[in-house]
C-alpha cells in the first residue's frame, strides 16, 4: 500500500456524489501524474462498466478505481469491491483494448481510496490481485 498527501482547499462537503467522484478522481490522476505515470483513458464506459483511470507507467497499463470513503476503508472494500466489481471492470478494460488495437497486453488493477482528514486529502493505494 502506497500513501500520498496531499494539502487542499477544495471542499467536498455538500457536493453530489458525482461531482466527489470527479474531484477524487482529479486528485488521484495529479498524484499519479507527479510519480510518473501517463493518463491513457479518463472514464471509459463500456456495458459492463467503467474505468476510472487508466494509466501507462514503462511498459505497464495500470486500471485505476478510485473510491472517496469517509469511513472505514476496509468494510468499504469487504462490501463494495467484490468479484463481481473486479470483473466489470476487467471486461470494460477488455472492450477498451478491442476498441484501441491493443492485443495481449494484461494491465494491474490498483484500487485508490480518497480520505480527507485535517484539510489534507489522503490517497491510498492497494494492488487488487485478480
Amino acid at each position: 500500500m502506497h500513501r500520498f498527501q496531499i494539502s487542499s482547499s477544495i471542499r467536498t462537503h455538500n457536493k453530489s456524489t458525482s461531482t466527489k467522484g470527479k474531484v477524487f478522481e482529479d486528485i488521484v490522476e495529479k498524484v499519479l501524474c507527479d510519480k510518473g505515470w501517463k493518463v491513457l483513458v479518463r472514464n471509459f464506459h463500456s456495458h459492463q462498466g467503467e474505468i476510472d483511470r487508466l494509466f501507462q507507467m514503462n511498459d505497464e497499463y495500470i486500471i485505476v478505481e478510485v473510491k472517496g470513503v469517509s469511513a472505514n476503508i476496509h468494510s468499504y472494500i469487504e462490501s463494495s469491491f467484490d468479484i463481481r466489481k473486479i470483473r466489470r471492470i476487467l471486461g470494460t478494460y477488455d472492450y477498451w483494448c478491442y476498441k484501441n488495437g491493443v492485443f495481449d497486453k494484461d494491465a494491474r488493477l490498483v484500487l485508490a481510496i480518497v480520505t480527507k482528514k485535517d484539510g489534507l486529502f489522503i490517497v491510498k493505494l492497494l494492488n487488487i490481485r485478480v
